[in-house]
C-alpha cells in the first residue's frame, strides 16, 4: 500500500446520543482503509438531530480520502 492513494465510504448511524455506530463498509480501495476509517469515526461525537424536540438517531455517508507515502529509509534515518 505504500505510495498507494485510497478511500473509504462508509454509512454509519448517529445514535441520539450523538455517538457514531452501526458501521457498513459502503466500498472501499483497500479493505485497511476501511478499517482506519472506522476505528477514528468510533470516538467521534455529533449534536444528535432533533425532531418534535427529542433526539433522534441518523443514517449518514461519509467519504475519507487517503494518500499515503512512503520515504525511502535513507530519508527516515536522516530525520532527527
Amino acid at each position: 500500500m505504500a505510495g498507494q492513494d485510497g478511500f473509504a465510504i462508509v454509512e454509519f448511524e448517529i445514535s441520539d446520543q450523538g455517538k457514531a455506530r452501526n458501521f457498513i463498509n459502503v466500498e472501499s480501495s483497500h479493505s485497511a482503509f476501511y478499517a482506519h476509517t472506522k476505528l477514528a469515526m468510533k470516538d467521534w461525537t455529533f449534536e444528535p438531530a432533533i425532531i418534535d424536540g427529542e433526539p433522534v438517531s441518523v443514517h449518514c455517508r461519509f467519504r475519507q480520502d487517503f494518500t499515503v507515502k512512503n520515504k525511502s529509509r535513507r530519508q527516515r534515518m536522516s530525520q532527527p
